[in-house]
């Protein structure tokens, strides 16, 4: 029986070694054609079919950087892992371990990623990688708020290998721990000497600030249900310039004698170009604050759908946010819902926050008074699975579903019937401006049009862009009086709303160009070199026009 069972095997050898080499293969042509989800599939597959193949070792290194870059880290950290105990003589073995690193990095892991960053000096003292593990260990102790050893670390760092380049990181946190702050008595960072110091809508914000960061402890009451008075944060406030970014303020955590403090940085430009957009900034950026200090490590553990649904939904952003996201898909010609791909996705960025508010918009539709149940209880420990799922009254993938259906929902409704009728009226423009025809559409129907679906639209989140093309077609025409009128409008009333107000400022000014008015121009430049400084249009004619001086008292 013995001797028939080893015959047959050795008969379909071939025939298995064949299949491992086309798995192998199929493997690397998912990898190479960077279908990583595929390929991390297919390399654990292979991994546990052909345990003893010569490429085994290749396929957990591949499976490995697959899950890094499909953002699966639970399951490449498990490939590397298994690659390091069972194929340390593979020649990807200092690449595994580098990756490693990443692994835990990305996924807040960072404990373990100073593990093994020391077990990796240990292991290959002579590595191409050796200054990069050294600069994570001191840049972890970072983000675990462990100044004092960090600070040791990197200075450290610095001395062993002053050519690396990963210094300037190093530079980075070092002149965040314990930097030398001047505060008022608002905890806001004296010393601002930019292009505003003297402008009446920058001083007067200075002056509400006081006010609005007491008022906004009073929303988060009332919108999370959490008693929060007060977080450890300074303010400081810089001129965005000419540097190319959409950010209206961005937060960080620094040391103040060695204790975590949030520095929120808003960009002045848009703080004078928008009260409101800056008031909810803060009642924004402080609930982050607040609920850091209550929660530690913790808060920073959460993914970023908890933490940006709350802020946005805690802050009332939620419809600005709609229209601001939905409109700018439609601005720059992409369909609207592709940014509605699902709750916690792997890919989040600043069009997911739509979704993340949304969810919380559902849970409260779910049980009044859920999302103060949930925050309460977030607040003392308890897992935001758990509360999400049992409040939410089902299993957690289903109540992210279910979530992310509801989101869905909520943008149809807003978007309603009139989506189509606005969509049929510009991609009829936008076929007349190809046919160079556009010019006499404007005049013979296409104004109206726009002027039309406006009055009955005037909330929508398309409104902006409707006002914007409305206006451009006005100039066009050579109505140059009612054009700017319209996009002094999309400046004045759409800064929260929509995100083409620097397009709309550089059309003012190309308006007063074309008719020849010199002193309009030189305002309306002026104006987009001093506000919208950040845009690619000011960037573009920086060096043509002159940006105008601060706005004085009335």
């Amino acid at each position: 029986m013995i001797r028939t069972t080893l015959l047959l095997l050795l008969l379909l050898a071939p025939a298995l070694r064949a299949d491992a080499d086309a798995d192998y293969q199929a493997l690397l042509d998912a990898h190479r054609n960077r279908r990583y989800a595929d390929a991390l599939e297919r390399s654990e597959a292979f991994v546990r079919d052909h345990a003893a193949h010569k490429y085994a070792g290749a396929a957990y290194y591949i499976g490995g950087n697959s899950g890094l870059n499909a953002g699966e880290y639970d399951r490449a950290e498990a490939l590397y892992k298994a690659m390091l105990e069972k194929h340390a003589d593979n020649r990807h073995i200092g690449k595994a371990r580098n990756e490693l690193v990443t692994v835990y990095d990305s996924a807040r892991k960072l404990d373990a990623c100073i593990v093994q960053c020391e077990a990796n000096i240990k292991a290959d003292a002579d590595s191409e990688y050796i200054d990069r593990w050294h600069y994570m260990i001191g840049q972890s102790r970072y983000r675990l708020w462990d100044f004092r050893q960090s600070e040791k670390d990197l200075k450290s760092f610095k001395v062993n290998y002053p050519e690396s380049q990963y210094i300037n990181w190093a530079d980075y946190y070092v002149e965040r721990i314990n930097p030398p702050l001047k505060l008022d008595a608002n905890g806001v960072v004296q010393g601002y000497d930019g292009k505003y110091v003297e402008d009446a809508r920058f001083v007067n914000a200075m002056k509400r600030l006081p006010a609005e960061v007491k008022d906004a402890w009073k929303i988060l009451k009332r919108t999370l249900g959490v008693d929060l008075k007060d977080a450890r944060v300074v303010f400081q406030f810089e001129d965005k310039g000419f540097r190319r970014d959409t950010n209206r303020a961005t937060t960080e955590t620094i040391s103040v004698k060695y204790e975590p403090f949030t520095r929120m940085i808003f960009y002045t430009e848009h703080i004078v170009l928008s009260a409101e957009d800056h008031r909810s900034r803060i009642v924004h950026e402080l609930k982050h604050a607040a609920f850091r200090d209550v929660m530690g490590q913790g808060y920073l553990d959460l993914p970023r759908w908890v933490r940006e649904g709350l802020a946005v939904y805690g802050a009332e952003q939620f419809e600005d946010r709609l229209a601001a996201i939905i409109g700018g898909e439609v601005f720059s010609g992409k369909d609207p819902r592709r940014v509605l791909d699902g709750i916690d996705d792997a890919d989040h960025d600043t069009s997911d926050y739509l979704e993340d508010a949304a969810a919380f918009l559902w849970l409260e539709s779910r049980k009044k008074g859920g999302v103060h149940e949930f925050c309460k209880r977030l607040l003392k420990g308890e897992d935001y699975r758990k509360l999400f799922a049992e409040i939410g009254g089902m299993e957690y993938s289903k109540a992210l579903d279910a979530a992310g259906e509801y989101a869905r929902r909520i943008v149809e409704d807003r978007l309603g019937d009139a989506e189509e009728s606005y969509l049929e009226i510009r991609d009829n423009e936008f076929a007349q401006r190809r046919k160079q025809g556009h010019i006499d559409w404007y005049r013979e129907t296409g104004i109206k049009r726009y002027r039309d679906w406006l009055e009955v639209n005037p909330d929508h989140p398309f409104a902006a862009n409707c006002r914007y093309r409305l206006a451009k077609g006005l100039i066009l025409i050579g109505e140059h009086e009612e054009g700017r009128k319209f996009m002094q409008a999309v400046t004045e009333l759409d800064q929260v709303r929509s995100s083409i107000c620097d397009d709309a400022q550089h059309w003012l000014a190309t308006s007063f160009e074309t008719e020849k008015n010199t002193d309009g121009a030189k305002v309306a430049w002026g104006v987009l070199l001093r506000d919208y400084s950040w845009s690619r249009q000011a960037i573009d004619n920086k060096d043509k026009h002159t940006a105008a001086g601060p706005v004085k008292f009335e």
